[in-house]
């Protein structure tokens, strides 16, 4: 009787197992295009905030030229080269083709322009295309100067519709602003692909341009910079992600005369309708782009199918192995319980942990950031900071040692920072290099002391490789999370931002937000000795 009892105990155990692992495979077939969907939205969230990013640098770029025009009104040739030479662009600006300059030339000035240029040993120079117009706005010099130049010298930029737009508005606004999609001429470049061109007005030397009308009474020129749209995002990600495809719209519309860049370089037509995509609109320099990810073949098993597999077959063997220990323990039913609490533990921690560092991965973290927040609210304290971290040069350490000893930093970057931190706070891996931390209630400079605390023992702290070290440092960007918060994203934005003003003011340091003023501020007590 009791083995027949027990006969009876194991196949329940198996048939409800067997049940329930068929209805979790059943529920991820019909959940993966909700999969699909959301690993497309992130890849071309985090694509935009890349461009972004890059092109924010190139305007940093442009006010620095725009700054050595408003210190003098007397800037020669020579001073533009120089500047440019002093920036140090190479493969940290890739895309680039030169920073230029176009002075305002009135009609009744053309020809005293033109002899001005031939004076300065240009003798074959004029202005392009020929015709009578009231206002030009020839190039007048490029550096580096490249060969074949990608604009010829001379050529009236204000006579194109689509430079002029730009220009216009960068002239109205004092701000950077960058063109619709240009033609590259056929000797410049033998890959038929999108440019722009990014514009910064440069007024009168101390003279005052604080509304419209005055900037446009002060105007003296601009100054530019050409940029190839593959070149530019070959160097965000170098090789596309598999299964997928990226493409980027001049404007709102999806056609192949608008179309600036293509990751899979085939036709070129608009996604017909029929394959999984995502569209986001972003403006840079006061200019709408189309930002477009497909799903190719392959990209549904990459991400769901297999997914499904998996579930399936390890929910066989577990339900037969829990059937066999539930028929084993079935004289000890506290054991059973004891066994079955750890199981569930141990899958608890697999779904939250970062597999190669062993911390938080972004899905946890990203709940702890929303339970802080609700904590705030609720008890309606001072907050808590909100750090952002991210490996500087992290690929040429890839490139330099291997991907393996890339996995390697991460890890080693992951122990220092868990041995920094408290019980209370919390860690996580955002993905790839980027890390992020929450530092329950600290804020303000205690936050920023820490951070700068951190960063410092980074870098006194290199990793040791084959009896060599490697050395590694962050830049980190700081944020309070406070109550007027209206979730837990527009604080890691804030971070975020944080964290790029660091990488572009020199890397390896630190920079704060603040969530009132949204302005970037960094520590007098943490500023480091000299610009990196």
């Amino acid at each position: 009787m009791i083995w027949l009892r027990h006969r009876f105990l194991f196949l329940l155990v198996l048939a409800g197992s067997l049940g329930a692992t068929y209805l979790l495979w059943q529920h991820e077939k019909n959940s993966v295009a909700q999969v699909l969907r959301a690993t497309l939205d992130f890849n071309l969230r985090e694509t935009s905030s890349r461009i972004e990013q890059r092109l924010a640098s190139y305007e940093q770029m442009l006010r620095g030229a725009q700054g050595l025009y408003a210190a003098s009104d007397n800037v020669e040739r020579r001073d533009l080269r120089a500047f440019v030479e002093s920036l140090q662009t190479g493969s940290d600006f890739p895309g680039m083709r030169g920073i230029g300059v176009a002075p305002l030339v009135l009609l009744k000035d053309r020809s005293r322009h033109i002899s001005e240029l031939h004076r300065l040993g240009f003798p074959d120079y004029t202005i392009v295309p020929e015709g009578r117009r009231d206002v030009f706005a020839p190039i007048v010099q490029v550096e580096p100067t490249i060969s074949p130049s990608w604009d010829a010298m001379g050529y009236d930029m204000y006579s194109d519709s689509v430079r002029r737009a730009a220009m216009e508005r960068a002239r109205d606004s004092g701000m950077a602003a960058i063109s619709g999609k240009v033609s590259v001429p056929p000797q410049a470049d033998r890959t038929p692909q999108g440019a722009f061109l990014m514009y910064m007005p440069l007024y009168q030397h101390d003279a005052v341009h604080n509304s419209p009308s005055t900037r446009r009474a002060t105007l003296v020129g601009w100054t530019f910079v050409p940029l190839l749209m593959n070149e530019l995002m070959a160097s965000l990600y170098g090789e596309n992600e598999a299964a997928t495809k990226f493409r980027i719209y001049d404007g709102v519309g999806l056609t192949q005369q608008t179309l600036m860049y293509d990751s899979g370089h085939d036709d070129g037509r608009a996604p017909d309708g029929q394959q999984l995509s995502a569209n986001e609109y972003i403006v840079v320099g006061g200019h709408t782009w189309t930002l477009v990810i497909s799903a190719q073949d392959g990209f549904d098993a990459r991400f769901g199918r297999d997914k499904s597999q998996l579930i399936a077959i390890t929910g066989i063997v577990l339900s037969l192995l829990l059937a066999m220990l539930t028929w084993q323990l079935s004289t000890s039913r506290e054991r059973a319980v004891v066994l079955a609490t750890e199981m569930t533990g141990e899958l608890r921690a697999m779904a939250a942990t970062d597999f190669l560092t062993g911390l938080s991965n972004r899905r946890h973290f990203m709940a702890g950031m929303a339970d802080e927040l609700a904590r705030l609210q609720r008890l309606d304290y001072n907050g808590s900071a909100v750090l952002m971290l991210d490996v500087d040069h992290f690929k040429q350490i890839n490139d330099s040692y291997g991907h393996a000893v890339g996995d390697a930093v991460l890890k080693h970057l992951a122990h220092l920072m868990q041995g920094s931190l408290r019980k209370v706070d919390l860690i996580g891996r955002l993905g790839g290099e980027e890390f992020a931390m929450i530092l329950n209630g600290t804020i303000g400079s205690a936050a920023q002391t820490f951070a700068e605390r951190l960063r410092q023992t980074i870098a006194d702290t290199p990793l040791m490789h084959n009896g060599q070290p490697i050395p590694v440092t962050v830049s980190i960007g700081i944020t309070d999370m406070s109550v007027v918060d209206a979730n837990a994203e527009s604080a890691l934005m804030r971070a975020d931002e944080a964290l790029y003003c660091a990488k572009a003011g020199g890397r390896n340091r630190v920079e704060a937000v603040t969530e009132g003023t949204k302005k970037l501020i960094l520590s007098a007590e943490l500023r480091p000795g000299s610009m990196a």
